[in-house]
């Protein structure tokens, strides 16, 4: 009896221990937020971010307490602080295929190119024809759809509001 018993018992163990090292443990939203967290990272939108608030800063040639507060923060706060934004708006499903496919050699590709320019609202992105074939079939799918509608989102009034009072939140902790 006691054989069967510990058999069992290291059964249980090896699979608690499979589960959780390949994620089936994760409850679904520290899955969705992970994504987002994936997503934000592996784009650079976090070094983005600063950089747009930089230049702005330099066009007025002045700052704020605020400014100069988001500017100071740890890169890993703001994007703690502006998950739920994201997540508001990027459903899971589409949030795992956005970080997925951000993940990949054509999305590093896009990222890097964005990256590198900045200052550039419509910078040229040079990819290979299979980078172009994996960002069209992206594009086409849910998650691209709705990177695609997140970007509009983000040309709102109501974004930035949200941001500012994630950030107002995050600096006063």
């Amino acid at each position: 009896m006691k054989i069967i018993t510990k058999a069992a018992l290291t059964i249980l163990l090896s699979f608690a221990f499979i589960a959780s090292s390949t994620g089936f443990s994760q409850n679904p939203d520290e899955s969705h937020e992970s994504d987002i967290r994936k997503f934000m990272v592996s784009t650079g939108f976090v070094p983005a971010f600063k950089y747009g608030i930089d230049l702005e800063v330099k066009r007025i040639g002045r700052s704020t307490p605020e400014l100069d507060a988001i500017l100071a923060m740890p890169n890993e706060k703001i994007v703690a602080a502006l998950i739920p934004v994201f997540k508001s708006q990027l459903p899971p499903e589409e949030a795992k295929i956005v970080a997925n496919f951000y993940s990949t050699e054509s999305g590093k590709r896009i990222s890097e190119q964005q990256m590198a320019s900045l200052d550039n609202p419509n910078p040229t992105i040079k990819l290979t024809p299979d980078q172009k074939r994996e960002y069209e079939i992206f594009a086409a799918s849910k998650g691209g759809k709705a990177l695609e509608q997140f970007g509009l989102f983000q040309q709102s009034d109501a974004f930035w509001q949200l941001v500012e009072e994630a950030l107002k939140q995050a600096s006063r902790n």
